[in-house]
């Protein structure tokens, strides 16, 4: 399950697109959110919607929402989805070319899941600077 990928190049892009508009990491990277917040909420995959991004500059962290749907929202499927992301997700991070300016700022991102059936949190995947 490789979808969420999609929503990192996505917001790699901008990114790099806002980086040539501000000065301030601080401000960039609001930007960013903000911008990606406008195209929320965004179906990644049939069982799978990002709902927001929010950045927080107290702890230099990207927050990244999602709902499982479906066949994926049971804590089985939950289970098995943590563990490809958290072997994936850092390998991505690591070679997207998108990422880079994160990756030079030292930036952690956070992937939290929530199940759409009760609104309950299934998971959350840490990326924090020395994983890439």
């Amino acid at each position: 399950m490789r979808y969420p990928f999609v929503f990192v190049t996505i917001i790699g892009l901008l990114l790099s697109f806002l980086s040539s508009c501000s000065s301030s990491k601080e401000k960039m990277f609001a930007e960013e959110a903000e911008e990606q917040n406008r195209l929320c909420p965004m179906m990644i995959d049939n069982y799978t919607r990002a709902d927001s991004i929010r950045y927080t500059t107290t702890d230099n962290t990207f927050h990244y929402y999602y709902t499982l749907i479906g066949d994926a929202d049971n804590i089985e499927v939950a289970n098995q989805k943590r563990q490809e992301l958290q072997e994936q997700l850092p390998i991505e991070v690591k070679k997207a070319t998108g990422l880079t300016i994160h990756r030079n700022h030292h930036v952690t991102m956070k992937y939290v899941y929530f199940s759409g059936s009760n609104g309950n949190e299934l998971f959350r995947v840490v990326i924090t600077p020395d994983m890439y």
